[in-house]
């Protein structure tokens, strides 16, 4: 449980990292107004659903964790290494593209992670073990939106390196989460585990 935990607070990291940098990489380095960069987030939110699902309906007919974990941080640590590359991405269709990639991974990682820490627990403590991994993805999310705006702020002369930096971190975080994934057991799921 404790493997499960720890990916999905470098998920959350990594997901609120991304929500924080991507509206601010569409006004600054390509002169989108705020109410287009809001509307330039709408294929990485959509995907992030679509990962999502995609993501439950295998573990569910499968009934194993590990491959899905597996793949889906592959996924979104590939976006996030696109959009780090400088001069990857030289328009905003590319960045688009690239934010949508990760957010597949990003939204498969959601719920694989809520049934294997269900599956873990015991019944008396599905409850508690669910809240417990809601309360690390917040935390998580709050590290990361806070790691995206040290990024910028510390280059806030080269902002091109900031959001560079930004989504290394990113990549970084997904590639540690990868490799708890890869080094925990599998986990079966039990068929009365509620999906929330």
């Amino acid at each position: 449980a404790r493997f499960v935990a720890a990916i999905g607070l470098l998920n959350s990291a990594a997901m609120f990292s991304a929500i924080f940098l991507l509206p601010l990489l569409l006004q600054k380095r390509y002169h989108v107004s705020p109410g287009l960069a809001g509307l330039q987030m709408v294929p990485f939110l959509f995907v992030t659903t679509v990962g999502a699902f995609t993501a439950g309906r295998i573990t569910r007919r499968t009934g194993l964790v590990k491959p899905v974990l597996a793949v889906a941080l592959c996924i979104s640590t590939t976006g996030f290494g696109l959009l780090a590359l400088p001069h990857a991405h030289n328009g905003v269709d590319q960045v688009v593209a690239f934010s949508a990639l990760a957010g597949l991974g990003l939204g498969g990682l959601m719920p694989t992670t809520l049934v294997a820490v269900q599956s873990l627990a015991g019944p008396a403590e599905i409850g508690a073990m669910t809240g417990i991994l809601l309360l690390v993805r917040a935390i998580g999310g709050a590290f990361g939106a806070t790691l995206a705006g040290v990024a910028l702020t510390m280059t806030r002369h080269h902002p091109a390196a900031g959001f560079e930096g930004g989504f290394l971190a990113g990549a970084v975080l997904l590639l540690a989460a990868l490799a708890l994934a890869l080094r925990m057991a599998e986990i079966r799921l039990r068929t009365a585990v509620s999906t929330g």
